[in-house]
């Protein structure tokens, strides 16, 4: 599946880590860290989103960044994550025993607070459910901060969701230590679950030894069967408490994205986990996105908007250019009248053909915009028409439109098969595409499917325009 094409933002206390991946995610585009003042990220806290969000902006125009979308991972002391089990129900209903469970470990009102979850595991009557909640003011201090910046949030986590994901190995229990920007981190997981985390001052080696004895204790019924360490401040006195004190050797978090060194890569694992994502939209139950729903609708106005006024500026620039060429062929006539009227005076029937003959071709030209006007095919026509075959349960989540070639890729997701293979009925019976192809893959599965088509436009196909040659 193709993700979008996003860059990191890690905020960390004093420090900002930026990281994107080229397109095909597997070696590193981009890789920067830029200092913030002091205080201005207080107590995991932003105190001046305006200010914060200058800083941003003046590090995307000295990169020269063009990407507009963005992942955030926050700092973890701002979050509450809590590991529960329930029982199977509808996920509607089950969103709502979620976040009824949740008032249990949250120390503020569930509706002062974002929270999302996903299934880690499920059981014969019951799932495992992760959630994590933040806030909404301390998250707004960060989307602000990019928002004004004029980027585009697309996905919020944390920076232990981010190591378990990075560390993730073959699903056993595992203690994850890391250690960077003067914190550190430690999470004992489950495969995907993240059973309990705590951050420390790394400063404090001795404290951070007796407190991953600590979390193993805690979690004895876990088997917790390794020790993964990373960050740029792991010590030679941690690394060998570790292996002494936890009975268990420690081995090093790697990676198989190139053009990071050892040591580059150890700094950056945080932001880079968070390329190694799909963003998920915070409605679906198989992933964690701690973006607020309202700045979804809001993002999603926002490049509806986006969309519409440049299509509005193609419509623009046609006009535009259909009044130079009728201006031009005005003047044109106008000389050449001038020159006929002189030509029948001098009895020049020569020069009369010849003016006939320019009005002829200036006529021809004006024929020709005529056809290049009407011609014209906008990509907001096309998705008109796609939308208007889409059955009940089947949601498209992205478009690929080729304006030159007339070739379609759209993907998204069906509630089952049966849906699916109507949407194709649909696109064939509109008289509008050729060939239209839905992977076999796609129907892997009963329900909720997550699908791909492709397809033609006819009108845009490769052989069906008429190629004018304009000549004055």
């Amino acid at each position: 599946m193709v993700k979008k094409k996003f860059v990191s933002v890690y905020f960390a206390q004093d420090k900002l880590q930026l990281v994107s991946l080229t397109k095909d995610r597997d070696r590193v585009g981009l890789v920067t860290s830029i200092d913030i003042p002091s205080g201005l990220v207080d107590n995991y806290k932003v105190k001046d989103p305006k200010a914060l969000s200058e800083i941003i902006k003046k590090v995307w125009q000295e990169r020269n960044i063009k990407e507009k979308l963005v992942g955030l991972v926050v700092p973890e002391f701002s979050t509450f994550t809590k590991s529960i089990e329930l029982p199977q129900v509808p996920i509607p209903e089950l969103d709502e025993a979620v976040r009824w469970e949740a008032q249990d470990f949250l120390p503020t009102e569930a509706k002062d607070s974002v929270m999302d979850w996903k299934i880690t595991q499920k059981g014969e009557t019951s799932y495992q459910i992760l959630s994590v909640a933040i806030p909404k003011d301390v998250l707004s201090g960060f989307v602000d901060a990019v928002s004004l910046a004029g980027l585009f949030p697309v996905v919020v986590e944390t920076p232990s969701l981010s190591l378990s994901r990075v560390a993730d190995g073959d699903g056993s229990g595992a203690l994850v230590i890391y250690a960077n920007l003067g914190k550190t981190i430690l999470l004992v997981r489950e495969g995907e679950k993240i059973l309990g985390s705590s951050v420390i001052d790394s400063s404090n080696q001795r404290e951070i030894l007796q407190t991953a004895m600590r979390m193993i204790g805690h979690f004895e019924r876990v088997e917790i069967k390794k020790v993964q360490i990373g960050g740029m401040e792991i010590t030679k006195e941690l690394f060998t408490g570790i292996n002494q004190n936890l009975k268990m050797p420690a081995e090093w978090i790697q990676s198989k994205v190139k053009g990071f060194d050892p040591k580059s890569l150890q700094e950056y694992l945080i932001p880079l986990s968070l390329q190694l994502r799909d963003p998920a939209e915070p409605e679906d139950e198989n992933s964690i996105n701690l973006l607020p729903p309202a700045w979804v609708k809001t993002h999603r106005a926002k490049k509806f908007m986006a969309q519409i006024k440049g299509l509005l500026v193609v419509l623009t620039l046609v006009i535009l250019a259909n009044f130079i060429v009728a201006l031009v062929v005005f003047i044109l006539i106008s000389a050449e009248i001038g020159v006929l009227e002189q030509s029948q005076t001098n009895g020049k029937n020569s020069a009369q053909q010849s003016v006939v003959g320019q009005i002829e071709s200036a006529n021809k030209l004006g024929d020709d915009v005529i056809k290049i006007t009407s011609g014209t095919v906008y990509p907001q026509t096309i998705i008109n028409i796609i939308s208007s075959s889409l059955p009940e349960g089947l949601k498209v989540t992205d478009y690929r439109l080729d304006m030159e070639e007339g070739n379609i890729l759209v993907r998204g997701t069906s509630v089952d098969r049966q849906q699916l293979l109507t949407f194709k009925k649909n696109l064939e019976e509109t008289g509008k595409f050729s060939s239209v192809s839905i992977p076999v893959s796609s129907f892997e599965k009963d329900k909720d499917l997550e699908f791909e088509a492709s397809f033609g436009f006819l009108e845009l196909a490769k052989g069906t325009k008429k190629q004018l040659k304009l000549q004055i």
